[in-house]
């Protein structure tokens, strides 16, 4: 699971890089969103890691939750860098 954070670019590339991705990825998947009609939100898949059916709504709802967990990670390490 932490595979992405151990590799050589993640421990020596500035982090304002990662930052950079992240910001960028976001934008386009908020395009990606709004541009979903209401049956496109309905549409289900498996997820095969959970093991159950998603729907694109449930899809956007689990992704909201992943990149507020993310910001949370990162202003945890934005107060930490205060204290060094």
């Amino acid at each position: 699971m932490n595979a992405w954070v151990n590799t050589k670019d993640g421990a020596i590339a500035p982090v304002e890089d990662s930052l950079l991705m992240l910001e960028g990825i976001t934008k386009r998947y908020v395009y990606l969103i709004r541009s979903l009609t209401e049956e496109e939100l309905k549409i289900a898949y498996y997820h095969p890691i959970r093991a159950f059916d998603v729907s694109q709504m449930q899809a956007v709802a689990m992704s909201a939750w992943h990149l507020n967990h993310h910001l949370a990670h990162i202003n945890v390490a934005l107060e930490f860098k205060k204290f060094l």
